[in-house]
């Protein structure tokens, strides 16, 4: 997810704040959040780990090459199909 898109904190105890009360909400979307702090936006997000863009941890940095792997092939496969599209 964009983190434009996403929440702003001021604080990281108002980010952590959010996920204790996200996880008495819905425990199951919850598992998995922590806070982080976002040099693009100067504020503190949160967010499940995969998300990170600041996370250097070798699993994050497979989750997101594979994440735009998928996102490539989804391209790919709509230029394929606007192109048999345009054929016809």
């Amino acid at each position: 997810m964009d983190c434009a898109d996403k929440l702003k904190f001021n604080r990281k105890d108002e980010a952590d704040e959010k996920i204790r009360q996200e996880r008495l909400l819905r425990y199951e979307d919850s598992e998995g959040l922590n806070s982080y702090y976002c040099k693009k936006h100067s504020c503190w997000h949160i967010g499940h780990s995969n998300e990170n863009p600041d996370d250097n941890s070798r699993i994050s940095s497979i989750n997101r090459t594979l994440n735009r792997i998928d996102e490539s092939k989804q391209e790919r496969k709509q230029v394929s199909l606007n192109k048999k599209k345009n054929r016809r």
